[in-house]
């Protein structure tokens, strides 16, 4: 067995003489009982930690959680996008940080955006139901898996949806951000950098009515014009090729160029997309227009945009999801919490004074 295995095994042995709580010896004080080095000691309390039976606080040590390998203990399933991009991997980092301190389990999946191995992984929930499952649907607002959560929900496990509702299972609730207020206080933010001409890239989608409402609340409140004009509609984004989608942002976007100073998307990938097609055209961002979205960004670009943004942090989602198995633990009804929102300034922004934008 290689060290590195065989020291978690040992430390798991310490683990459960404490009972699974406490706190483990010094990092110098384990390699010295084990006769192995520091980073043979690290590769093994990396395997601890992703299993959830430590918690790793850098300057002060290695904490126990209360999880004993073989000992049953409350499990909370997630049900993620995905388990290996880098978003996905910090997402589960961030749970398992903020439940296993609770003595809480919790197990993660990921179904790649593909309703069949969604369908297969709510199957095998079902062989051994958690006490809670909450979920990203594969497809956000209809999911074609309402027999298999239902099955679920008859088997005593409760479903709570991330991200979305779904409108063919109405009774199962969704823990989502209210996307009308953080469209609307994005909006203020751009105002406060004297945006006045914001123009709204809108696409088609389970969330573009509450984006668009958000939108013109925020313009009635500065006693704008709700002009067709200051709102750009797309088909989604998903549903088209690149080429598709770059055709089609460059037919749009650059006769609108004149008309905006800010362009405000609902989607970071679109902004993204529509960000390498202006700098094809020589129009400086954030020099010659600034570029804001709603949600955090999902994609990085070459160029090194960072986009202002308004979204739900994983650590406020993951402190909901903790909220509400908390009081199912403990016999309690819980209630949805409100998530908050944080603004990021990003490095596509700058006040528009009078500034010339290149001809097209």
């Amino acid at each position: 067995m290689k060290k590195y295995l065989l020291a978690a095994e040992q430390i798991e042995a310490m683990i459960e003489e404490r009972g699974g709580h406490g706190k483990l010896p010094t990092e110098n004080a384990l390699c010295a009982m084990l006769g192995i080095s520091r980073v043979t000691l690290r590769r093994a309390m990396a395997i601890l930690e992703d299993a959830g039976e430590i918690r790793r606080v850098q300057g002060s040590g290695a904490y126990l959680t209360g999880i004993v390998k073989g000992e049953e203990h409350p499990r909370a399933a997630f049900l993620f996008p995905s388990l290996t991009a880098v978003k996905g991997q910090e997402r589960v980092r961030i749970f398992r940080h903020t439940f296993s301190p609770h003595g809480y389990e919790a197990v993660f999946s990921s179904h790649e955006n593909e309703p069949e191995k969604e369908r297969e992984i709510l199957m095998g929930l079902l062989s051994s139901p958690p006490q809670f499952l909450f979920a990203f649907p594969a497809e956000p607002g209809k999911t074609s898996c309402a027999p298999e959560y239902r099955a679920l929900l008859k088997a005593g496990c409760p479903v709570v949806f991330l991200g979305t509702a779904c409108r063919n299972l109405p009774s199962l609730p969704g823990l989502v951000p209210d996307l009308s207020d953080g469209t609307c206080q994005l909006c203020g933010k751009l105002w406060q950098e004297e945006h006045r001409r914001i123009l709204l890239v809108l696409e088609d989608g389970p969330f573009r009515e509450d984006i668009l409402y958000g939108f013109r609340s925020f313009q009635r409140e500065q006693g704008l014009s709700l002009s067709s004009e200051s709102c750009l509609l797309l088909p989604r984004g998903a549903l088209l090729t690149p080429g598709e989608q770059a055709q089609i942002l460059k037919d749009r976007l650059l006769p609108a160029l004149s008309s905006a100073s800010a362009f405000l998307f609902s989607d970071s990938r679109t902004a993204l997309a529509a960000a390498a097609i202006l700098a094809a055209q020589g129009i400086r961002i954030p020099g010659d227009l600034s570029l804001a979205c709603v949600g955090e960004q999902t994609r990085r670009l070459a160029a090194g945009f960072d986009l202002a943004r308004i979204f739900v942090p994983d650590t406020a989602l993951a402190d909901a999801c903790l909220s509400l198995f908390a009081a199912k633990m403990a016999g309690q009804e819980g209630f949805l919490p409100a998530l908050p929102w944080t603004y990021h300034e990003g490095n596509t922004l700058t006040v528009p004074p009078v500034r010339s934008v290149p001809a097209v």
